[in-house]
């Protein structure tokens, strides 16, 4: 997927970058590869909050934020969980009212 063929961001639930390509996770639970990197989709991605130096993610997903063995993180209504900086936790109970 390139970054140009985004037309609907609210399918998106959440980005991790890995090196220079970028692993796009979608609602309908597809895993799509990019080669651009997280950067890039965060400038385009208004909206969406960088949780860690490799996630991006879709802030309407979000469904808890909690601590497990000592790490935060946010879990999504897919199922997944995933994990926020120290350095970015006050940007999510910001972003989140909490």
């Amino acid at each position: 997927m390139k970054l140009s063929e985004i037309n609907n961001p609210e399918e998106i639930v959440f980005l991790k970058g890995v090196v220079n390509y970028t692993e796009l996770y979608l609602d309908n639970g597809t895993v799509e590869v990019s080669c651009t990197t997280l950067k890039r989709y965060e400038e385009k991605l208004s909206g969406f909050l960088r949780v860690s130096k490799s996630h991006l993610v879709n802030p309407k997903k979000i469904v808890n934020v909690a601590t497990l063995a000592g790490q935060r993180y946010v879990e999504l209504r897919s199922g997944n969980r995933v994990p926020v900086s120290r350095r970015k936790k006050s940007i999510i109970k910001t972003a989140l009212g909490i």
